[in-house]
């Protein structure tokens, strides 16, 4: 899973995982063919982030609140 607060679309676009996901070719024609949905077009897509979500800390387990 990719993101963070700013994936919940809480500023301005584009964002990195969306071109990730499916390039806009007429904005950055150099990666055009380099996204994922054209190199792996069953891939499923999920944006499931939401802004204030609380996650373990890298590696030791323990919950960090905002």
């Amino acid at each position: 899973m990719l993101g963070d607060s700013i994936s919940d679309r809480g500023a301005k676009g584009p964002f990195f995982y969306d071109l990730l996901h499916q390039n806009d070719d007429t904005t950055y024609p150099t990666w055009k063919g380099h996204d994922l949905a054209t190199r792996f077009p069953g891939l499923q897509y999920v944006h499931a982030a939401v802004a204030g979500s609380i996650t373990a800390a890298y590696g030791d387990g323990e919950v960090i609140a905002d």
